[in-house]
């Protein structure tokens, strides 16, 4: 049994009860985590190492709270929990293709109402055998980056989610709470998607966080594994990136508008995604397979054997 499955079956009153527990394990890590993002923010406003010292704060909240709430003969299994140890790899090409798609559909709108040109297939080409190295190493280190961001959301924060709301509000909830997540960079850093008004951008960023983290919960349920979540979360970064640096901006605010990370059509493409995920999949219907996920809000208690029932 993993270590979240254990501790369900100790603090729960019953089938439905409270789990006090893994809520409070859930409400001091996202106190933690907002914490040292405010921090960051107030003491790097205007250095590039703010948000990649951000991004790790998760990480770093993870393993505070297993410092406060884990004995030390149960840590190994805390860490195990956290869906590091299945590859998933049969869902690696679907984490590649569905930002590969959204980040396709909002800058094609981009395109099409004139805030951005397609460069010539000859700049295109000479970008890529110029950048394309560069491109691939940058997407490595940022998956390192992000696979301590997700440690948090995705590995730590939806199990616990998991325990008294059903998969799909579960899903939403924890994306919410990572977009929150990006208010102090967005408003307070002059470093992290600083083109266009604050008062448009931020809210925008925290819709389309939240629909991403529908897909981002649905990968880690089915594949019970974070390294899906991994690559799929690093491939939208690098789809930005990579349009960015080869489409030719006409309006760069136009173009934060419509196809940032805050942009209009990013929100519609990532919901289209998220909606089509949470259509797929019932209101109170179980993950599957959920491996490692314990089951309590959808009416189902882990045994003492680590078996549904």
């Amino acid at each position: 049994m993993s270590y979240l499955g254990a501790r369900a079956e100790r603090t729960t009153s019953g089938p439905h009860g409270p789990m006090t527990r893994p809520l409070r394990e859930a409400g001091l890590f996202i106190a933690l985590t907002y914490a040292f993002a405010i921090v960051v923010a107030l003491c790097l406003p205007d250095s590039e190492l703010a948000p990649m010292l951000t991004v790790l704060m998760p990480l770093l909240a993870v393993a505070l709270v297993g410092v406060a709430f884990v004995r030390r003969g149960h840590r190994r299994a805390y860490w195990a929990g956290l869906g590091l140890q299945r590859p998933g790899f049969r869902w690696w090409p679907v984490a590649v293709a569905i930002p590969v798609v959204v980040a396709a559909l909002a800058y094609a709108v981009a395109i099409a109402v004139g805030v951005a040109e397609l460069p010539s297939l000859g700049s295109a080409a000479d970008w890529i055998r110029a950048e394309g190295i560069n491109l691939l190493i940058n997407a490595t280190i940022g998956a390192v980056f992000i696979l301590g961001e997700e440690i948090g959301w995705r590995g730590f924060l939806l199990p616990r989610m998991h325990t008294v709301l059903p998969p799909r509000s579960a899903w939403i909830v924890t994306g919410l709470v990572h977009g929150l997540f990006h208010l102090p960079l967005i408003l307070l850093t002059t470093t992290y998607d600083s083109i266009g008004s604050r008062w448009i951008i931020a809210p925008s960023v925290v819709v389309v966080v939240t629909g991403g983290g529908v897909i981002y919960g649905w990968l880690r349920d089915r594949s019970g594994s974070l390294w899906p979540v991994t690559i799929a979360h690093d491939a939208i970064n690098v789809c930005f990136e990579t349009a960015a640096k080869t489409l030719i901006v006409v309006s760069p605010t136009g173009l934060a508008y419509v196809a940032g990370e805050g942009g209009w059509a990013t929100m519609c493409a990532t919901w289209l995604a998220a909606g089509i995920v949470l259509a797929a999949h019932p209101a109170g219907r179980a993950p599957q397979p959920a491996a490692g996920l314990p089951t309590v809000a959808s009416g189902n208690r882990p045994d003492r054997s680590g078996a549904v029932t």
